[in-house]
């Protein structure tokens, strides 16, 4: 017997109808989750059928969302890219349609809008944590500019940006890991400074714990390239590891992005917003479509229902490992779409 032969693809049984604007199962609403590199996407070039499937979900009226965990940009912009790699106008409200990595973090601007916060990351991370709403932001190479012999090594980064006011930095108050960093030696030198109260970063006297959060965990992901790349989740691994050599304890981080069932909930409530914005919503079913096991798919099954997990092998996966209990093993996007029309609306 398959192994997968209760994962298949085959269109299932049931009976539907269409409630006024979105697409529902019995008395409850069904919705989809996609993630973006790897299932839409790989490199620079659209995968086949990417762009048809949306058009399917959208002709369907079915509830859908991109939740993937790249980042570094605002939300509007990974639209546009997005939009602009499957060479299509997706006419998606990017409020209730689009979650980065770092969206959910907007809830942290409100608890350190006026506290200095280090920001990691190689892209916008800067501009994006001004539009969340952060008002005291610095990052690793801002004061590697500042301070000299903080680091053995020239600043190489795009980040370097303004310096401190006359006052200088405050303490952090938090570091926020925002997207991938690259200049691991300066950026886990400096966290561990801030960590273990080392002026001018932090206060040797403070008992304060200062809080770290981090956006993604993902060791890997499917790019170009032929094989995985490494992610920020690997610079996570390297920081926790080293602080804890030389300090004797355990880094706790706070966590956002797949597979963390706090990104899932948020995740959940902007699909039920499409459904209906003014009162609450019971899904029957919410998909998450990924090519990542251990984040796609580990979070949908963390999360337990209505979340089900629906792996591809377009990306990260190549059909050996772990499924991590995925409900649902397709070969791509179309396949998958398919299944789900089949289930809920044309079965």
């Amino acid at each position: 017997m398959n192994v997968f032969s209760s994962f298949s693809c085959l269109p299932g049984l049931g009976s539907s109808f269409l409630r006024r604007g979105r697409r529902t199962f019995g008395t409850k609403a069904i919705g989809v989750a996609l993630d973006i590199d790897g299932v839409l996407i790989r490199g620079q070039k659209p995968l086949p059928g990417a762009k048809e499937s949306l058009e399917k979900l959208r002709h369907h009226n079915i509830p859908f969302l991109f939740m993937t965990n790249g980042g570094g940009v605002m939300e509007e912009k990974k639209l546009a890219d997005l939009e602009n790699k499957l060479g299509t106008d997706l006419r998606l409200n990017v409020e209730n349609q689009m979650i980065l990595a770092h969206t959910p973090m907007r809830e942290l601007a409100q608890k350190y809008k006026d506290k200095q916060v280090m920001i990691l990351g190689c892209k916008e991370e800067l501009e994006v944590a001004k539009n969340y709403g952060f008002q005291k932001i610095v990052s690793p190479q801002q004061y590697a500019a500042e301070y000299e012999h903080l680091s053995l090594y020239p600043v190489k980064s795009r980040l370097t940006g303004k310096g401190p006011s006359e006052e200088g930095y405050e303490q952090v108050s938090a570091i926020i890991i925002m997207h991938d960093p690259i200049d691991w030696h300066l950026e886990i030198q400096v966290c561990c400074d801030i960590l273990e109260g080392v002026h001018p970063l932090g206060e040797k006297n403070s008992t304060s714990t200062i809080p770290v959060y981090n956006s993604n965990e993902d060791l890997t992901y499917a790019g170009a390239y032929h094989h995985p790349r490494f992610a920020q989740g690997a610079f996570l691994s390297a920081l926790k590891h080293l602080y804890n050599l030389k300090t004797g304890k355990e880094l706790n981080v706070t966590r956002y992005g797949k597979p963390n069932k706090i990104t899932y909930e948020f995740a959940e409530s902007l699909l039920a917003k499409q459904v209906n914005p003014n009162s609450s919503v019971e899904f029957d079913a919410i998909y998450m479509i990924g090519d990542n096991p251990a984040a796609d798919i580990r979070g949908a099954t963390l999360s337990g229902l209505p979340w089900q997990g629906v792996l591809l092998k377009t990306g990260i996966y190549d059909g050996t490992g772990d499924i991590e209990g995925a409900h649902h093993l397709c070969e791509d996007v179309s396949e998958a779409i398919d299944m789900i029309l089949n289930k809920h609306v044309l079965g």
